[in-house]
């Protein structure tokens, strides 16, 4: 099994993190086409299309960017209390919904209540972001389930639930 291990943050993935943000800067200017390659990878298109609390470009730290960027089918990660798991969780679930035709993403939290506020963090990302989501959302927007219409015959379900029986 190949596994990613991040036990400390080295200056040389800060740099990379800070690299990608430095190269939206310079291209947001260049035509959109060259724009959409670049939005394959989750860092760069949350930067460039979310915004954080503050309504400031949503920049994600180093581990974020490793984590979301990481292609494997299956990510386990064990980390801290309050240091940003929700809000990765959040764009790494947008993002695939967006650019997978017909994806399907569920995330379990511990409790309902918990499960309802991811949802809930999804929706402000989109309500605050450069883009108009109210173009792509689907028929079903309730306090667990997102669906998002990708393309004419596509459309991406994100459910967040609570461990069940």
């Amino acid at each position: 099994m190949n596994t990613l291990t991040i036990s400390k943050i080295t200056e040389k993935q800060l740099e990379e993190t800070e690299a990608k943000f430095k190269l939206w800067q310079e291209k947001k200017k260049e035509g959109r086409r060259e724009n959409l390659i670049l939005f394959r990878d989750p860092t760069i298109w949350a930067y460039a299309n979310l915004k954080d609390e503050e309504n400031k470009p949503l920049k994600l730290y180093p581990y974020q960017d490793l984590i979301i960027n990481n292609d494997k089918r299956h990510i386990a990660f064990c980390a801290a209390r309050q240091i940003g798991k929700t809000t990765m969780l959040c764009v790494k679930a947008l993002h695939h919904a967006l650019f997978t035709d017909n994806a399907f993403v569920i995330i379990v939290s511990r409790s309902e209540p918990q499960a309802a506020h991811v949802l809930d963090v999804i929706k402000e990302f989109m309500l605050r972001a450069e883009v108009h989501f109210e173009e792509v959302l689907g028929d079903v927007q309730n306090r667990m389930e997102l669906f998002l219409k990708t393309s004419e015959k596509s459309i991406s379900k994100i459910l967040c639930l609570p461990p069940t029986e």
